[in-house]
């Protein structure tokens, strides 16, 4: 459900995938057939509400109004995935040019790879090598961000591993041998930095 709420929370702002055929996927505001049950709402200040979800999401569109906390939440128990998709499409839609495909130019820091998980799904994290640093140096990291800026990079990412010091005797060595105590730690440092 958590996902469904940031996705009702960006509905303004949400973009939707390219169909290589056809471009965006785009619903123009059909198809949002979806009523609150039992027809009205109460919101959280306890007034009660008759507007459809179609006239919600018409609004949401149409710039006349933003979606509230008791909004999303309304949105989230009414429509299926599929149905909120298609609001966030035609709220997309109706903005200033809805052939354009939003996105935020971020760079990434692979701060480290080593990880103490071993998580089925992941294929970020590997061993570290006994012959490599386990992390990045904050030189590193600062001209990884610094190439990031210049190619028109908003936001910097920091990827790495869970606590990595825990499980490589390594890890913890390089950690301690640049004055810090845990990956977090030096994640704050190189945040700093950047």
């Amino acid at each position: 459900m958590a996902s469904l709420s940031c996705v009702s929370a960006s509905l303004h702002r949400v973009t939707t995938p390219r169909d290589r055929r056809t471009g965006p996927r785009v619903n123009h505001g059909r198809g949002i057939s979806a009523a609150p049950r039992g027809g009205a709402h109460t919101t959280e200040d306890g007034d009660a509400s008759t507007s459809t979800t179609s006239d919600l999401v018409g609004a949401v569109a149409s710039g006349s109004r933003d979606l509230t906390r008791s909004d999303i939440d309304r949105l989230t128990a009414t429509l299926d995935l599929g149905s909120l998709c298609d609001a966030a499409a035609s709220v997309r839609a109706a903005g200033p040019d809805p052939g354009i495909v939003t996105f935020s130019p971020k760079v990434f820091v692979p701060l480290t790879f080593a990880c103490r998980d071993r998580c089925g799904y992941c294929t970020f994290a590997k061993d570290p090598d006994a012959s490599d640093k386990i992390y990045m140096s904050v030189t590193q990291v600062i001209e990884v961000a610094e190439r990031g800026r210049i190619a028109g990079a908003t936001e910097c990412l920091f990827t790495l591993g869970d606590r990595p010091e825990a499980k490589y005797p390594a890890a913890k060595q390089e950690l301690r041998s640049m004055g810090f105590e845990s990956t977090v730690d030096y994640l704050a440092h190189c945040a700093q930095a950047v």
